[in-house]
């Protein structure tokens, strides 16, 4: 993997949308389930997801920008709902909630469904989906200009 500003610059703004999108949605999670290290885990995915995807796929033309940060920007919303689903499920497990194996793995998606129908609301969507499309342009940008 190389060390380039395109992956560096794709990393920070997913991240930072991330991070955005963390804030105003934390407190609409606290009264329905706990989720430690939300915003975290949030921001860690979107530095994954932009240093992999966005950093590296860039292309030369402005609708592959805005593409390839749309994909990007949906692959890192489900890492990041199955990554606090996942947590979720090991907060649970470790309380004795589930019977066996199979009904804790089954229930990462249930969980990630879960935040995902208490986060969705169009604002947050709106906003996410902004940024994400601002991440890709962004880093596409970098890419044609900089690297």
């Amino acid at each position: 993997m190389y060390l380039t500003l395109s992956r560096l610059a794709g990393a920070l703004c997913l991240g930072a949308v991330m991070g955005a999108i963390s804030v105003p949605t934390a407190p609409l999670l606290q009264g329905y389930m706990r989720l430690p290290y939300y915003f975290e885990v949030n921001v860690l995915c979107g530095v994954i997801i932009g240093w992999t995807v966005l950093g590296r796929r860039m292309p030369t033309f402005l609708t592959g920008g805005l593409s390839n940060g749309i994909s990007g920007g949906i692959l890192c919303l489900v890492l990041a709902l199955l990554a606090n689903g996942f947590i979720r499920m090991i907060d649970l497990a470790l309380k004795m909630r589930y019977d066996n194996v199979l009904e804790a793995v089954v229930s990462i998606v249930d969980l990630g469904l879960d935040v995902l129908v208490v986060i969705a609301q169009p604002s947050t969507l709106g906003m996410f989906a902004a940024g994400a499309l601002a991440a890709g342009l962004l880093s596409q940008f970098v890419a044609r200009y900089v690297d």
